[in-house]
């Protein structure tokens, strides 16, 4: 399976489950904020051209693109490239194998080697409002995040999720912990995770320090 073989798993699973069954994915560290049933099927990019796999939805089960994307991870499968059988695919798939283009009056994806139901580019605000390299902000004050990269969550059709990016805000999310839960609220991953994942927070505070599973989002 090469080096990202336990990362391959989880995108190969999460492909097949919505192949069989349709409906919508969603990375475990992404927090939604608004409601994503107003988003139809499609995904979105994270910037720079990059489709990425964390979040997209599909309906109906067996939808021929769900089935492209698997056969294609099949067949170039690399397992010791990081992202190649995830975001890469996606995008390989999307824009190179398909030479999809946006429609700029529905942001419909037209893809002219494939004919199939409406596929639609979400606005990358809607899902990834902050860059992957903004992980390492997020135990910044909320205020500041906020408006630094312009997300507005009272908007249901600006801000629908965060991707929290767990791989680079992890290590600032756990300083923050430790500092005690007035601290940590008042950050940007904090606030989100009080507001949105109340339950699972409180259960992390609740636990005494050096006990298993302290500070451990």
């Amino acid at each position: 399976l090469g080096h990202y073989g336990s990362q391959n798993k989880g995108n190969a699973l999460r492909l097949v489950i919505v192949e069989k069954f349709g409906g919508f994915y969603l990375d475990a560290d992404m927090i939604v904020v608004n409601d994503p049933t107003i988003l139809s099927d499609g995904l979105a990019q994270q910037g720079m051209g990059v489709y990425n796999n964390a979040a997209f939805k599909f309906s109906h089960a067996h939808h021929p693109l769900v089935q492209i994307f698997i056969n294609d991870f099949i067949a170039n499968y690399q397992g010791g490239k990081w992202g190649f059988q995830g975001p890469l695919m996606f995008s390989r798939v999307i824009k190179k194998r398909l030479k999809c283009e946006l429609n700029p009056e529905n942001s419909s994806l037209v893809c002219p080697t494939f004919q199939s139901e409406q596929m639609t580019k979400w606005p990358t605000s809607a899902v990834y409002p902050l860059p992957w390299h903004a992980g390492t902000h997020m135990r910044n004050p909320f205020e500041a995040v906020i408006e630094k990269y312009h997300v507005n969550l009272d908007d249901p059709s600006s801000s629908i999720m965060i991707h929290l990016w767990h791989r680079h805000s992890k290590r600032g999310e756990a300083k923050m912990c430790l500092s005690g839960f007035e601290r940590y609220k008042e950050s940007f991953i904090g606030h989100l995770k009080t507001e949105y994942c109340p339950i699972v927070t409180e259960a992390v505070f609740s636990l005494s320090e050096g006990e298993n599973g302290y500070c451990e989002f």
